[in-house]
C-alpha cells in the first residue's frame, strides 16, 4: 500500500474545500487536496450539450420517498455545474431557533460578522448584480409572474464575468465566463504550493490515538506528529494511506456524511445525528401554463433557468 504524508489533508475540491485549501497554503502549510471525481480542464472537458451520457460523467444523484439530491463528483465539485447565483443569507436566517427555542447559529455569528467574508468570496468569484440589459426573456416572465402574485423582485447577483448568454451553464461553461473554482481558488492554491490528486476516494479516517493524546495542547502545526490516517482508494483500485496532522472534510453533504459514517468504528464520539439532519438549497421545481397573450419566454438562451435572474421576497 502506498503511503503519503502531509501537514494538511483536504478531502474534496468544491466550495467547502478549495477555500480553506487556498488560505492554509498561503499561510505556509503543506496542503494536499484529494478529489474522488475526475480532473477537469474547463476549456477541454466541458461540452455544450445536455446529453445524459456526458452529464452523468460528473453529476450523481440519490433519492428517497421524501428528498432527492443531485451532486457533482469532479475537480471543483459542483462549481462547474451550479447556477452561479450568489446571494448573501438574509439576516433573519441567523435568528432562527429550533422547536425548543434554541438558536440554530452560535451567538455572535450574524450578518455583520460574516459580511467581510462574503465580500472576500465575492471578490474572488467576480460576483456582480446582473445588468438589466442581460436579463433574458425567461427572467422577465418570472418577474411579471411574481409581481402578479404580490411579490417584489430584484436582479440577482452572479459569479460570472463576460457572459455571452449561450445558455449551457449547467453543463459547464466552455467560454470561461462562469467563475467556477477552476479559475480562482484552485489555481491560486496550487500556486501557493498545494498539491491536488483526482480519482482518489477517501474511505475512512482513523485517529492515531497516541499522537492525538500527546498533542492536545500543542498549537504549532509544524511540530505536531501525524495524527490521522486516511484509508483511500484510487479509481484503478489501488489502496493508499495518507497520514496528516490536520484533516478538513469538504466533500459535500453526501460525501462528508458517508465518510464519517464509514469511520464510525474509529470515532467513538461521533454523534448519532450524523447523516440524519440534512440541509439542502431548497430548490422546488414548478411547471405551469402561461395565460393566453402573456409575454413569451425563451428557454434556449441567456441564463440557465427561468428564475435565475431574479429572486423574490414578500
Amino acid at each position: 500500500m502506498q503511503k503519503i504524508q502531509t501537514e494538511v489533508l483536504v478531502i474534496g475540491s468544491g466550495f467547502g474545500a478549495a477555500a480553506p485549501a487556498l488560505r492554509l497554503s498561503q499561510a505556509g502549510f503543506e496542503v494536499l487536496i484529494i478529489e474522488k471525481g475526475k480532473n477537469i480542464v474547463p476549456e477541454k472537458d466541458f461540452k455544450q450539450t445536455q446529453d445524459p451520457e456526458y452529464l452523468l460523467q460528473y453529476l450523481k444523484g440519490m433519492s428517497s420517498n421524501t428528498v432527492s439530491f443531485t451532486y457533482a463528483e469532479a475537480l471543483g465539485g459542483g462549481s462547474g455545474f451550479y447556477e452561479m447565483i450568489s446571494l448573501r443569507a438574509p439576516s433573519l436566517v441567523f435568528e432562527q431557533v429550533d422547536r425548543n427555542r434554541k438558536r440554530l447559529w452560535p451567538s455572535g455569528v450574524d450578518h455583520r460578522t460574516l459580511d467581510p467574508f462574503y465580500e472576500m468570496a465575492e471578490r474572488m468569484l467576480q460576483v456582480e448584480q446582473i445588468a438589466e440589459e442581460e436579463i433574458p426573456k425567461t427572467g422577465v416572465v418570472f418577474s411579471v409572474l411574481m409581481k402578479n402574485l404580490g411579490y417584489s423582485c430584484d436582479r440577482a447577483r452572479y459569479a460570472v464575468k463576460g457572459c455571452i448568454g449561450s445558455g449551457y451553464c449547467v453543463s459547464g461553461c466552455v467560454f470561461g465566463a462562469k467563475q467556477s473554482l477552476h479559475y480562482n481558488y484552485l489555481p491560486q492554491a496550487k500556486q501557493a504550493g498545494a498539491q491536488v490528486l483526482t480519482d482518489i476516494e477517501a474511505l475512512s479516517i482513523k485517529p492515531l490515538e497516541s499522537n492525538l493524546e500527546s498533542t492536545k495542547a500543542c498549537r504549532i502545526v509544524s511540530v505536531l506528529p501525524y495524527r490521522y490516517q486516511i484509508h483511500c482508494r484510487s479509481k484503478n483500485g489501488e489502496e493508499l494511506a495518507i497520514q496528516a496532522k490536520m484533516v478538513i472534510l469538504g466533500c459535500g453533504t453526501v460525501g462528508t456524511a458517508k465518510l464519517l459514517l464509514g469511520s464510525r468504528k474509529y470515532l467513538p464520539s461521533l454523534s448519532n445525528q450524523v447523516g440524519k439532519n440534512i440541509a439542502f438549497n431548497g430548490s422546488v421545481k414548478v411547471a405551469g401554463l402561461l395565460p393566453e397573450g402573456f409575454i413569451e419566454g425563451d428557454m434556449l438562451s441567456g441564463r440557465s433557468h427561468p428564475d435565475g435572474d431574479y429572486y423574490f421576497s414578500s
